[in-house]
């Protein structure tokens, strides 16, 4: 993810505790974490349910304090994929390649781990931009 374009829900940052190598721009799922739970890079296993927000500050290893902007339906998302975009990927739902790359196709994702729809191919197809938004609750979002 690189930056929120806006939407419905205008992006609130707010701090949160997380844990490992996090960079501004990724993608944060809770991970439990004791009694409760601390905010980790996304992967590609992150599902809908486990998917937070995007972090907006670094943390370079062990435990601390990081902003993010948590995800909210209507919020539109810029994101670099891994592959070159096309037409035929819009509406599509995705995973993630990593926790700062969607892993784009012409397949649907229809499990949980289709986190992200992509809306709007951004620029030339090899950019490998979209405007996407972030899938987060029940796994079986439709349009």
């Amino acid at each position: 993810m690189v930056r929120c374009i806006g939407g419905v829900t205008e992006a609130a940052m707010i701090e949160v505790v997380g844990s490992g190598t996090i960079l501004t721009g990724d993608l944060v799922q809770k991970e439990p974490q004791g009694q409760g739970y601390t905010a980790t890079r996304a992967s590609s296993t992150t599902g809908v349910a486990d998917v937070i927000g995007v972090a907006q500050t670094d943390l370079a290893s062990g435990t601390g304090v990081i902003n993010i902007i948590p995800c909210m339906p209507g919020q539109l998302w810029e994101a670099t994929c891994t592959n070159a975009t096309a037409t035929g990927q819009i509406f599509m739902r995705n995973a993630l390649s990593s926790a700062s790359s969607v892993n784009n196709s012409t397949t649907d994702v229809l499990g949980t781990t289709g986190v992200i729809q992509i809306w709007k191919q951004i620029g030339a197809t090899s950019d490998n931009k979209a405007l996407v938004e972030i899938i987060r609750g029940h796994y079986d979002y439709k349009l």
